[in-house]
């Protein structure tokens, strides 16, 4: 019992903290500016790094 509360307790600590979610924002291929997404990742069309979009000042 106390694994099995053990285990749902560091789940729920995993969800609240988000575990595994890149930074919030938009990702962009500096290559094709059309393609954007909102997690990091490679472009579909050329396959290079996408990068995060600064916010305007």
């Amino acid at each position: 019992m106390f694994r099995k509360t053990l285990a749902i307790a560091i789940l729920a600590l995993a969800a609240t903290l988000g575990c595994g979610q890149s930074p919030a924002g938009i990702y962009f291929c500096p290559m094709h500016p059309e393609v954007e997404q909102g997690q990091p990742g490679k472009c579909p069309k050329c396959g290079m790094d996408l990068t995060l979009k600064e916010a305007a000042s």
